[in-house]
């Protein structure tokens, strides 16, 4: 079996989820920001739905509650964990609604200072967000240890190639990932090449976690931000693959040929929550 890869679909879904993707020092604010008004009304239709982080607010359009939910209390991308939320009624999976949250004006500025984006979920938002779940839903969740399918990422420290970013020289001009990072697409032989810049691996993976076809943990114990050059992966001629491995996993996680820099993407069963819904209501009217 031979991997096909979209590339036209994967190029423009990690364009759109990732342009204005900025660093967020995790600290946490003296005190939460609020949501001052909350519009939460069935949805007329799912022209334009989707999920948008507005400069004055959050907003979730035509999409069922689960992905809300799932944006609250599992990591990014939050479809990528779909798997790790139980026990809700099937109206959460399957009705539409159009919600609408404006920052109160006196938590607009530390609104603005998260930059939050689609590849990666401050904590603060995601309380913001079960606290609008808890009012207007009557939401109460628990969690459970649970080893759950993920991918792991890994580095061959003796086939590492990755030039070392210390000498703090400025990122290339591109699309900006997490991290300060960046990466510039180009077309190579025929084929995609992304060029990074000054990239963490927690910025690499916010990057593949879009085309991979699961969450991804980082095992490779490096610390530090990196230029390289990924290459579209193969699909006729793997060079590192043997064919024992090809016959058993024949489609690679992602569609980047990460071993010719010394990276691997491994299936594994890693530590992480089940989350279970006790119970839940329809929206409060507004």
């Amino acid at each position: 079996m031979t991997a096909k890869f979209n590339w036209s679909l994967i190029l423009s879904v990690i364009l759109v989820l990732a342009v204005g993707a900025s660093a967020y020092a995790q600290t946490k604010p003296a005190k939460l920001p609020t949501f001052d008004v909350v519009s939460i009304r069935p949805s007329s239709g799912h022209e334009g739905a989707g999920v948008k982080f507005l400069p004055d607010g959050f907003q979730a359009k035509g999409m069922p509650l689960e992905t809300t939910i799932l944006i609250a209390y599992l990591p990014t991308p939050y479809y990528k964990h779909q798997d790790e939320l139980k026990g809700y009624p099937s109206w959460v999976g399957s009705e539409a609604y159009d919600i609408d949250a404006k920052v109160s004006p006196a938590d607009l500025a530390e609104w603005q200072r998260l930059n939050q984006n689609m590849m990666q979920t401050p904590e603060v938002l995601q309380q913001m967000l079960r606290i609008v779940l808890r009012e207007r839903c009557k939401l109460t969740l628990h969690s459970v240890p649970a080893q759950v399918d993920s991918y792991v990422l890994t580095a061959d420290k003796n086939k590492l190639r990755l030039e070392d970013a210390s000498d703090s020289r400025p990122s290339t001009p591109g699309m900006q990932l997490l991290d300060g990072g960046t990466t510039v697409s180009s077309i190579k032989d025929g084929k995609p090449v992304w060029t990074f810049s000054n990239t963490s691996m927690a910025a690499l993976i916010g990057f593949l976690s879009f085309s991979a076809q699961g969450p991804i943990e980082d095992k490779t114990g490096l610390q530090g931000k990196y230029h390289f050059t990924l290459a579209a992966w193969d699909s006729e001629a793997s060079s590192t693959e043997s064919p024992d491995q090809l016959a058993s996993d024949p489609e690679p996680v992602v569609p980047f040929d990460l071993e010719r820099v010394g990276l691997k993407l491994s299936r594994a069963k890693v530590a992480g929550k089940m989350w279970i819904v006790d119970s839940i209501q329809r929206p409060s009217p507004n």
